[in-house]
């Protein structure tokens, strides 16, 4: 019964990334897990807070302000 109901595996993995919040500091770096990690100066102002998504392969840093074209991302690393 079990076996009917499986579907098959997706041909995407999956990305499991945990959400953090963080400061931006005065010289644009967001200190998470140990590392800092840049951000645009252009795009961000101190302590400004950012939102650090992290998966096994990347740390994503989002602003949790979207700009005029609805776009949070700032940097991957």
């Amino acid at each position: 019964r079990d076996h009917a109901a499986l579907r098959p595996v997706p041909a995407r993995p999956y990305i499991v990334a945990d959400r953090f919040l963080r400061h931006v500091a005065k010289d644009c770096l967001v200190a998470f897990d140990a590392n800092l990690y840049s951000v645009p100066a252009v795009k961000v102002r101190h302590r400004q807070l950012v939102e650090v998504r992290a998966s096994a392969a990347t740390v994503a840093l989002h602003s949790t302000v979207p700009d005029v074209q609805g776009i949070t991302l700032l940097a991957v690393h």
